[in-house]
């Protein structure tokens, strides 16, 4: 990518939305651009649902440090639908699980290689079960 001048990060308000949008902001910075929050709801779903997305997208972007804007809409369709959204961006950002969930995992794939430009896949960090000594240390110290 020659330039970036717009960031699609897809899907907000999950356990990614940290890291996507932290990184959203510091390349947007960077490179100049803006973002576009793109997420989907159901079909069926009431305005209601729509509304509070937008209210939490409003909550994201008064922590951005670059101009925002975003598109949500409902759908059947996933992957064709967050496709259109994310066209004239340059870059793509979304969430992934780093190893369980290979459904959510494939369908992450998906999206990435359907959309036409390059998108960055964000997983969290993963965090090592304790063990069942620690556990019972754990109990008995509470």
């Amino acid at each position: 990518v020659d330039e970036i001048d717009r960031i699609a990060v897809l899907g907000t308000g999950g356990p990614y939305d940290p890291v996507k949008i932290e990184m959203a902001d510091h390349i947007a910075r960077y490179e100049t651009a803006s973002i576009r929050f793109v997420h989907l709801t159901p079909e069926d779903a009431p305005p209601a649902f729509a509304e509070s997305i937008r209210a939490y997208h409003e909550q994201l972007g008064e922590n951005l440090t670059v101009p925002w804007d975003e598109r949500v809409k409902p759908t059947d369709d996933l992957v064709e639908t967050l496709t259109d959204l994310s066209r004239g961006a340059n870059l793509v950002i979304l969430g992934a699980p780093t190893h369980r969930f290979h459904l959510v995992a494939a369908l992450a794939d998906r999206i990435a290689e359907s959309v036409d430009c390059p998108a960055l896949l964000v997983h969290t960090p993963t965090l090592e079960q304790p063990g069942a000594i620690t556990r019972a240390i754990q109990w008995l110290i509470n």
